[in-house]
């Protein structure tokens, strides 16, 4: 960034902050960062990557870095054109009828994607605030009462945890801290759930929600079995694990995978 801006961060460390949010992208659909999906960037108008230059200052002082991105894109030609857009007067309504939020949802996940993949670790920030009256707005604190109650069992796959180099299954994300692997399940698996790169590393599992002991095996993938634990054509060093036939009733269900020592 600009000569001065280590000053601001020093600044902002020695007076106690520890992280800053930048706006990546606003209404107006303009990138301050490099993207693949649009050429409307900072890159493209001043040849800067702005979020990069922001986050290397951040952490050079031992800040946090935040990025906020809008949901609205006033300047896609895919988005809705509602009572809200700057444009509700002047577009012809078969061009407005025209437009596919499918598109554009498309668009907006792969550049949260190009954030969050290429800018190291971006902290993850709930905005809440009251309403006009002072007071928490319900579905506000609905919501932070069961994100609560889902951190109260399940913190330790979030809180100090990061990515992980292995790669998870369909409908399926990991966290990693040390030696212990987070499998967060997106989607319930009917019975089982195959782990490539495993087989071999695992030392326990369990569902992190009440500790219950989740069976791990390495199996043959040669031979297709009627149970599906193994189907054919599974990769060699799977390891599969066998879950309840019934879903826990979590928000989001995670199993913690305890690895042999070549995990850490």
């Amino acid at each position: 960034m600009s000569g001065g801006s280590a000053e601001w961060f020093r600044a902002a460390r020695e007076a106690g902050m520890r992280y800053a949010v930048l706006t990546a992208k606003h209404h107006d659909g303009f990138c301050l960062f490099d993207s693949a999906l649009t050429g409307y960037t900072s890159v493209r108008a001043a040849g800067r990557d702005l979020v990069a230059e922001f986050a290397e200052a951040m952490r050079a002082e031992g800040l946090r870095v935040g990025l906020y991105y809008s949901l609205l894109d006033w300047r896609h030609p895919d988005f809705t054109v509602d009572r809200y857009h700057p444009l509700r007067d002047s577009v012809p309504p078969e061009e407005a009828a025209g437009r596919d939020m499918a598109r554009y949802r498309a668009y907006l996940h792969g550049q949260v994607r190009e954030l969050l993949t290429g800018y190291g670790p971006i902290d993850l920030l709930l905005n809440v605030g009251p309403t006009g009256r002072g007071a928490l707005d319900p579905r506000a604190a609905e919501t932070l009462r069961a994100i609560g109650a889902w951190t109260s069992l399940h913190a330790r796959a979030v809180h100090g945890a990061g990515p992980s180099a292995f790669e998870p299954p369909p409908n399926a994300l990991y966290t990693q801290r040390v030696d212990r692997l987070y499998l967060h399940l997106l989607a319930w698996p009917l019975k089982h759930v195959h782990l490539p790169g495993l087989a071999g590393r695992v030392r326990y599992a369990q569902l992190l929600h009440d500790g219950s002991e989740v069976r791990a095996q390495e199996l043959d993938g040669g031979d297709h079995e009627h149970n599906n634990l193994a189907p054919p054509g599974r990769e060699p060093g799977t390891l599969t694990l066998t879950l309840p036939v019934v879903r826990p009733d979590v928000l989001l269900p995670v199993v913690e995978i305890v690895l042999r020592g070549e995990g850490h």
